[in-house]
């Protein structure tokens, strides 16, 4: 995962599955947007990687409620807010950073006569990124 992330242009890398790097990367971000959305995600941490008065941001939807300690918000004032889709602007915004950055998607291309197939594996979770069917 991490060569992966950095080939994306990430400066840090945290595996938070390692208790001593979650302790480095505690307070590690002004704002934190949370794509994640699968089951038995340990949601909890998260607020505790935003800095003080910092932003925490959902925007994936879980299928189970999320479960969040008041003591990783309160104390550090931190802002917590869910959002489906930003605003005009803000879409306009990160067009134009994806556009300034050469962004481009990571797909998993498949023929469409394999649709069954991939409608299987975003029903699985085994999707990475996103399934583009090509013809």
């Amino acid at each position: 995962k991490e060569k992966e992330i950095r080939s994306l242009g990430a400066e840090e890398f945290y595996d938070l599955i390692n208790p001593d790097r979650q302790k480095k990367a505690a307070g590690s971000a002004d704002f934190l947007l949370l794509t994640a959305d699968a089951k038995d995600v340990a949601y909890d941490l998260y607020p505790s990687l935003v800095y003080m008065r910092g932003t925490f941001i959902m925007v994936g939807l879980p299928p189970n409620q999320v479960k969040i300690t008041p003591w990783f918000l309160v104390p550090r004032a931190t802002r917590v807010r869910g959002s489906a889709i930003g605003s005009i602007q803000n879409i306009k915004d990160m067009l134009g950073v994806a556009a300034k950055n050469n962004a481009r998607p990571i797909i998993e291309k498949i023929p469409m006569s394999e649709v069954n197939k991939g409608l299987d594996k975003v029903r699985d979770g085994s999707v990475r990124y996103c399934i583009v069917l090509v013809s």
